[in-house]
């Protein structure tokens, strides 16, 4: 826990922050808001109080990044207040996705978030640039020179550069993993046959056989006829077993996608194409290996 002097050092420090952001945007006049994006504007507290500019920019909701400040309009916009000091020790990283969901409303709503701290230099600025890392899955060099070119001032201090490096680091790992798991059945195309897709090729050899042995049977005494109609059984399954596999893929892309996620892997998978082009010539070498071993039985 703080002890009371740190607590009063960290008050003196950030009051005097804020008188110098103050001394800064009444000397440079700062008080129109940065748009950094569609519907996504940066700025000072000076800004927020421009209730003009603000109504003019389609500005509906506004993020107060700031312990000190109070909203000043309520009854004209929609406020969220993230109580952080300006401090290299201030957690400011735990705060962001509550940031992200607010800014995400207003946009979604068709209006657009001002986020602002006091000077709109440094709290402020490290939620903008976590939020297009995560939004645009930029890395934290692309977003920061992208803010920086927005707002030459913007500089977030230390312990806020460090959260947002571990930030990078988070959202690295995330996408990762998305790559790696999403759609797993049809990205590696060592698990193009999995069970699913090897189940009917299965069937296709236990039938061949059956039809077979049911052929042998029928035609016991006439060897040559027996291979006539087991060839051309196999090649007539086989053509049936092409049409019905690219029927079932031309259907899959025109059917909504599926909910259940078997159903939603196979739609999607680009490898199930596979299964069409493979069934007929499966057929095939079949129908010669059966062909070669009666013959080898024959002679045997």
């Amino acid at each position: 826990m703080s002890s009371p002097d740190e607590v009063l050092r960290q008050k003196i420090a950030t009051l005097l922050q804020e008188l110098c952001a103050a001394n800064y945007v009444r000397k440079n006049n700062v008080n129109v808001p940065c748009q950094i994006e569609e519907g996504l504007f940066l700025g000072s507290v000076r800004v927020a109080c421009n209730k003009q500019a603000l109504k003019c920019l389609n500005i509906t909701h506004v993020l107060i990044v700031s312990n000190s400040l109070e909203p000043a309009f309520p009854n004209d916009f929609v406020y969220k207040k993230i109580e952080v000091l300006d401090t290299p020790v201030t957690n400011i990283s735990k705060y962001f996705h509550e940031c992200f969901d607010f800014i995400d409303q207003a946009r979604h709503a068709g209006g657009g978030a001002l986020v602002h701290c006091f000077a709109g230099r440094s709290r402020s600025v490290t939620v903008i640039i976590a939020y297009l890392m995560k939004q645009h899955q930029m890395s934290l060099s692309q977003a920061f020179s992208f803010v920086k070119s927005k707002r030459p001032n913007a500089g977030p201090n230390s312990g806020f550069m460090t959260q947002l490096q571990n930030y990078e680091k988070s959202l690295r790992v995330v996408s990762e993993k998305t790559i790696t798991g999403k759609n797993s059945i049809s990205q590696n195309p060592v698990d193009c046959f999995l069970w699913w897709k090897l189940l009917p090729l299965m069937l296709i050899n236990r039938v061949l056989g059956f039809v077979n042995m049911l052929v042998r049977a029928a035609f016991s005494d006439n060897r040559s006829r027996a291979n006539l109609v087991w060839g051309a059984s196999s090649v007539i399954f086989g053509f049936i077993l092409f049409s019905v596999f690219t029927f079932a893929a031309i259907l899959s892309k025109l059917l909504p996608p599926f909910d259940n996620k078997l159903l939603s892997a196979m739609q999607k998978d680009r490898y199930y194409c596979l299964l069409v082009p493979l069934t007929l010539p499966v057929v095939i070498v079949a129908v010669y290996f059966h062909w070669l071993g009666m013959k080898l039985f024959k002679h045997a």
